[in-house]
């Protein structure tokens, strides 16, 4: 059977590589990031060398021969799907989609810092549109879905985001682990937008 692999699709600014890394303390997964990677200086949590399928084809190998969690922001995804690498090299593959936020939260502050046209109320509902089950299915004829809530990412306590992932994708992601990153992540990201 071929390895399996997780991708997040997010819009960017929405802590998809974090995510990332906190699913990858599960035992079924190779682990994104070592230690010393959430630190206080630490600017972004990229710390895997597929950075967002950018450089997908550079590391096919270390990525086929092993289950991992990787991230991409939709446009990566459909590049890839329709150049027929995923099917060849990732036909074991599902999806959690990191929905966009609310328009009041902290997620969407940090979402903008980002991609200021998204303060535009038609490209941000545009945007949106893109990161739903409906238009994944539509797009890609993919069947394997997950869905986290852009806001449980930028709260505090990961408790709520480790319960999510582990009952949805069947999973025991380390808690004390996730908590230790995740707080370091979220000070870092919050004095971001602040």
């Amino acid at each position: 059977m071929p390895n399996k692999t997780l991708f997040i699709l997010f819009a960017p600014g929405l802590g998809g590589n974090h995510v990332a890394n906190m699913l990858s303390t599960s035992d079924e997964f190779n682990t994104r990031f070592n230690d010393n990677d959430y630190d206080d200086n630490a600017i972004n949590a990229h710390h895997l060398v597929a950075r967002n399928l950018n450089n997908l084809m550079d590391n096919i190998g270390m990525l086929t021969s092993s289950n991992n969690v990787l991230c991409a922001h939709w446009a990566n995804y459909y590049w890839n799907y329709t150049n027929g690498q995923l099917d060849t090299y990732f036909p074991n593959r599902q999806i959690l989609l990191i929905t966009p936020p609310k328009t009041n939260s902290v997620a969407y502050k940090r979402l903008i810092k980002y991609v200021s046209a998204y303060k535009n109320e038609y490209f941000y509902k545009e945007m949106s549109v893109l990161y739903t089950i409906e238009m994944m299915q539509k797009m890609f004829n993919e069947t394997d879905f997950f869905v986290l809530d852009a806001e449980t990412i930028f709260q505090e306590n990961v408790e709520d985001i480790v319960a999510s992932i582990n009952e949805q994708l069947c999973l025991k992601v380390d808690l004390t682990t996730c908590q230790r990153i995740h707080s370091t992540w979220l000070k870092n990201r919050m004095a971001e937008v602040v």
